[in-house]
């Protein structure tokens, strides 16, 4: 084999060393990377411990403050007890008689007492107050509680300024006492071990004797261990600014020393505490932290280069095999391939990327020796789906027509009746809306796998398209058909099908056409089957009907296209009508809303809604007319801004999930309130889509709409779904309310019916009320609402009734 002339030119550096240094550089910026990072961990879990630490320490000293005002509070009960009164004359000669002794025991600094008029009635020591304590008698004297406050002016001293009452609880005067912080300051660095400082303004010092720190513009007027805390804070102020002090803990070093300061303002008062507390240990923690990630980080860097060194030869000889071997593959010598592919590593040392590759050129290898094989399984593969459904795995309507010409040939040679039986899922479409087209794959997938398990090996069964289904049987009769049918529609109706949270009922409809009886040609069949199929459906959901040339389908096929065609063009020109019909409060004998009820326009005739409405459900438009419906009531609502209107809803909108953000835009461009719009669905319609119910009831309702659950009684569930559906008022089905002056059964049913539905706090509607007696009736039992022809009848908008 010869090799290309530019191989072995130019310098070789081995691929062992290319991987030591690649790894030597990636090693050592992985372990600086490291570094940085636990440093940077490690800094800002010491700055949080130090922060949390120091604003426990400041803390600590609002607590020494507040004790030192506690004990203030104290003394000035105290004080008047001393001579055995509370007036004026007993406090100046307890001034006067203990005011050394207090100086002496407490720290007293300052003992005063005015009487009300701010006058000074007695004073210890005899110079005279500051502005600022005259201010807090002041203080005092107006809200006649007790003042406590700090003045740095001349040296630290709490204040307390207390009111001072006889026997009587009349107020005498002020008593004011202020002693000096100094010893809050002592019992501080004693107890946290840290050093604080008190910092005031330059212009509360007129005598100038504080230290002065020029970079902040600040006094020192209190401090702790003086010879060791003022360097520190010197050289602090010379390293960092006050506002960066203020804003968070600052770390400096002085001496080989490090220390961490932090700063508070008072906001009471115009100088600020500053803390400082030594860290040299913590920072140290740190170095040495670092130190031994460093030296781990060297240490992992050699002792990896070493085991490089020596894994690396084994490996690398491993790949010269399969290089040698790769050309081979191209000449399809598969056997020299094999015979140069190295020896999988032990189950020990685990596999690797060489192990990777040698498998990849192995599977290469057997793919280009199994080339032809696997291009004739694709085209067998092409050929099943030529005449097969990819979702079902069942025969699709090519082959169902090609084996349906062959059958129905041997049916008329030999003359043999055979069957066709054409069915498709009711409500299909209504189970891809609610719960998505995989839910509906997943139901057709279903019923083929019940179809085969149900159907004869010689039979014939295909997926048609959709939801539809043909099945055709060989040697059948009228009586097989029929009973297959029945089997059919059995294991269908007893079929589970959930999907998510889902629950879907599944049936079919099954129309029947015998061969060559009912048609000679396989269009014929089908089509007539088709019109059996559509038989049964009007005839109810999970039924099937055999096809009789007797009766006459092509004419109720035309009728249905036919209103088909009108719905739509009545849709597009506008010609549906609205019709009000009223509903009685009978507790206050007033109109309270309309029900919205819809006509056609045909020429001159207004066509009622059961002549199209049944033909919109089956052929789907209902829910275009129902959104016509609403869209044009909310305009009449916007035109008529007194009015409150019910639409009845169909069962098929209920389902649709995009119906409340359409309902909620509608609102929004006719500016209409949700609260003048009462929707009302069925029971039947509201059982069947429970959970698409309960979602719109509720989404709708919190906007402000109201839902009525209308011919309420007629399911056969009735009560056990009252409760779950979150609806405002129940419309009682008119069967009930029309003999229930003649029947007592009927009289008892609405009876109970209102009690349990006013108890579970909902409201009644009674229907078809067609006579004063049954109104007066309704009213004795409770009832609060009812409609019918003698309250009103339907009809167009009349400003007079409204």
């Amino acid at each position: 084999m010869n090799l290309p002339d530019d191989i072995g030119k130019g310098p070789f550096f081995s691929l062992k060393w290319k991987v030591v240094v690649a790894v030597a550089l990636l090693l050592t910026l992985s372990g600086l990377l490291v570094q940085l990072v636990i440093r940077d961990r490690v800094s800002s879990q010491f700055e949080a411990t130090q922060s949390a630490h120091m604003q426990a320490q400041l803390r600590s000293w609002q607590a020494l403050l507040d004790s030192g005002t506690d004990t203030l509070m104290q003394l000035a009960t105290f004080i008047p007890r001393l001579e055995g009164g509370h007036d004026g004359n007993d406090l100046r000669d307890a001034i006067a008689a203990h005011a050394t002794l207090l100086n002496l025991e407490w720290d007293i600094q300052q003992l005063a007492f005015h009487d009300l008029q701010g006058r000074l009635l007695a004073a210890w020591p005899a110079a005279p107050e500051s502005p600022r304590a005259r201010r807090w008698v002041r203080q005092a004297i107006a809200t006649g509680e007790p003042v406590s406050e700090i003045d740095c002016s001349r040296e630290c001293i709490q204040y307390l300024a207390v009111p001072v009452r006889d026997r009587d609880e009349r107020r005498q005067g002020i008593l004011l006492l202020g002693h000096s912080i100094a010893g809050a300051i002592l019992s501080f660095a004693r107890i946290s071990g840290a050093e604080i400082a008190i910092l005031g303004r330059p212009e509360d010092e007129p005598d100038g004797r504080r230290t002065v720190l020029e970079s902040w513009r600040r006094t020192v007027p209190g401090i702790s261990n003086p010879e060791r805390s003022l360097p520190l804070i010197r050289t602090l102020a010379a390293r960092h600014r006050l506002d960066e002090v203020a804003a968070e803990p600052v770390l400096f070093e002085q001496d080989g020393r490090w220390y961490q300061a932090a700063l508070r303002e008072d906001p009471r008062h115009d100088f600020a505490y500053l803390l400082i507390d030594e860290v040299t240990e913590a920072v140290r923690d740190i170095d040495r932290t670092q130190s031994l990630i460093l030296g781990i980080t060297v240490t992992s860097f050699l002792v990896t280069a070493a085991l490089l060194l020596l894994f690396l030869g084994q490996p690398l000889k491993r790949l010269r095999r399969l290089i040698a071997a790769l050309p081979y593959i191209g000449e399809h010598q598969h056997d020299q391939v094999r015979r140069l592919m190295p020896r999988q590593r032990s189950p020990l040392t685990g596999r690797d990327e060489i192990d990777v590759l040698g498998q990849n050129m192995e599977a290469l290898n057997e793919a280009l020796e199994n080339a032809e094989q696997a291009r004739a399984q694709a085209e067998a593969h092409l050929v099943w789906l030529a005449d097969h459904d990819p979702l079902t795995g069942l025969f699709n309507r090519r082959r169902f027509q090609k084996d349906f010409q062959k059958m129905l040939d041997q049916a008329v040679r030999h003359r043999q009746s055979g069957a066709l039986l054409y069915f498709d899922l009711d409500d299909f479409k209504a189970i891809n809306d609610i719960s998505g087209h995989q839910a509906g794959d997943a139901l057709l997938r279903l019923i083929a796998s019940t179809l085969q398990e149900i159907m004869r090996s010689t039979d014939v069964l295909a997926r048609l398209g959709g939801d539809e289904f043909g099945i055709l049987v060989a040697r059948c009769g009228r009586d097989e058909a029929v009973a297959l049918a029945e089997k059919l529609l059995a294991a269908i109706d007893a079929l589970e099908f959930r999907f998510g949270n889902q629950r879907h009922h599944v049936s079919c409809s099954i129309g029947i056409a015998l061969f060559p009886e009912h048609g000679g040609d396989i269009r014929v069949l089908l089509a007539n089957a088709d019109i059996s199929m559509y038989q049964a459906k009007q005839s109810g959901q999970g039924r099937w009907h055999l096809f009789s040339s007797a009766e006459d389908y092509r004419e109720l096929l035309s009728r249905r296209t036919l209103w088909r065609r009108k719905i739509t063009e009545a849709l597009k020109e506008d010609r549906f009508v609205l019709h009000f019909q009223p509903v009685l409060d009978l507790e206050r004998n007033v109109l309270a809303w309309h029900e919205v009820l819809i006509r056609m326009r045909d020429g001159e005739e207004l066509v009622p809604p059961d002549r199209f409405i049944p033909v919109a459900e089956q052929n789907g438009q209902i829910g275009e007319i129902d959104r016509w419906v609403i869209r044009h009531a909310l305009r009449h609502l916007a035109e008529h801004p007194e009015r409150t209107l019910s639409i009845n809803l169909s069962g098929s909108v209920v389902a649709d999930p995009a119906l409340p953000d359409w309902l909620e835009r509608q609102f929004a461009e006719q500016s209409v309130a949700p609260e003048r719009l009462i929707f009302e669905i069925t029971e039947t319609a509201a059982v069947e889509n429970m959970d698409a119910a309960v979602e719109l009831i509720q989404r709708m309702g919190a906007l402000g709409c109201r839902f009525a659950l209308d011919d309420f009684g007629s399911g056969f569930a009735s009560y056990l779904y009252l409760k779950r559906l979150p609806v405002d008022l129940i419309k009682i089905d008119g069967a009930f309310i029309r003999n229930m002056l003649d029947d007592e059964g009927d009289r008892l049913f609405v009876k109970a019916l209102n009690e349990v539905a006013q108890g579970l706090g909902r409201v009644t509607v009674a229907e078809f009320v067609e006579n004063a007696q049954t109104l007066a009736m309704l009213r004795e039992l409770g009832i609060q609402y009812a409609q019918g022809f003698h309250i009103g009848r339907p009809g167009p908008f009349d400003d007079d009734t409204a």
